[in-house]
């Protein structure tokens, strides 16, 4: 199911699933008979709750990374309830600002969508948002929290993304040996998308790398101005063998030298 994957995907991308409660202070859609007047509404939208979570969570955590799959309530023509499926998600990084976090959160979303298999979907600025549409059609948006510490919050409409997925599947038996895990942070220009480095990683790649994560965005001290460090997770593992140390090394530097055809970077 699409929310399985959405599910799997963010978590492996350092992100923590949570539930916030359906009702709220206002909406469109009021309920007959609310238990208290901050209750009295169905939620528009997986906004509010994230960004309390993402508050709360902030007093004890120099990193807070969540996400929650919910529906959120309108109105239909005729006055009934509509329902919708949405993905939210939030970030915010002790002593960063809100550019970071708005970057970051584009990020996940870029490769949320690269990994689902949608294609022809472009992040387009308006209004100090993005609007997330693919094939021309909007499916949600990135915007900026302006709390006391500053976040970014994305939203995606499940529903509308269904049929942009991509059907194609490949299966393949649980891996008998262990992988190798080595991570990179890449200084690139900020224009640079993390869809575009992740794309050069996988650019002529050995065999035995099966997976490149986003891990996050940094751009504060020790970054030169004009400058982002993007870290990737490269996951090195060989099916009939347990690789070792210097074999990862010597693929890693095979995928570094090919990246550099295609992007310019400095390692951090």
């Amino acid at each position: 199911a699409l929310k399985d994957s959405v599910q799997d995907i963010l978590v492996s991308l350092q992100c923590t699933e949570i539930f916030t409660g359906s009702f709220t202070q206002s909406g469109e859609v009021m309920l007959e008979n609310p238990l208290t007047t901050e209750q009295s509404f169905l939620r528009p939208s997986l906004a509010k709750g994230l960004e309390d979570a993402l508050m709360y969570n902030a007093k004890f955590f120099d990193t807070v990374a969540l996400f929650e799959i919910g529906s959120v309530f309108g109105k239909k023509t005729n006055h009934d309830p509509a329902e919708e499926v949405q993905c939210g998600i939030a970030y915010m990084r002790k002593g960063a600002g809100a550019e970071e976090a708005f970057r970051t959160v584009r990020g996940i979303v870029e490769e949320l969508l690269a990994r689902l298999g949608v294609a022809h979907c472009a992040l387009t600025e308006e209004n100090k948002a993005l609007t997330i549409t693919v094939a021309g059609k909007p499916v949600g948006m990135v915007m900026r929290l302006e709390t006391a510490r500053t976040g970014a919050y994305a939203e995606l409409s499940l529903a509308k993304l269904l049929p942009f997925i991509s059907r194609a599947k490949q299966y393949a038996p649980i891996p008998k040996y262990p992988s190798i895990l080595r991570d990179t942070s890449f200084v690139v220009e900020k224009a640079v998308k993390v869809g575009a480095l992740m794309d050069a990683a996988w650019h002529d790649a050995p065999k035995d790398l099966t997976d490149v994560r986003f891990i996050g965005i940094y751009d504060g001290t020790g970054v030169l101005a004009g400058k982002k460090s993007v870290t990737l997770r490269f996951v090195f593992q060989a099916p009939d063998r347990t690789l070792t140390d210097a074999e990862a090394d010597k693929f890693y530097g095979y995928i570094e030298d090919a990246m550099r055809e295609l992007v310019a970077f400095e390692i951090k």
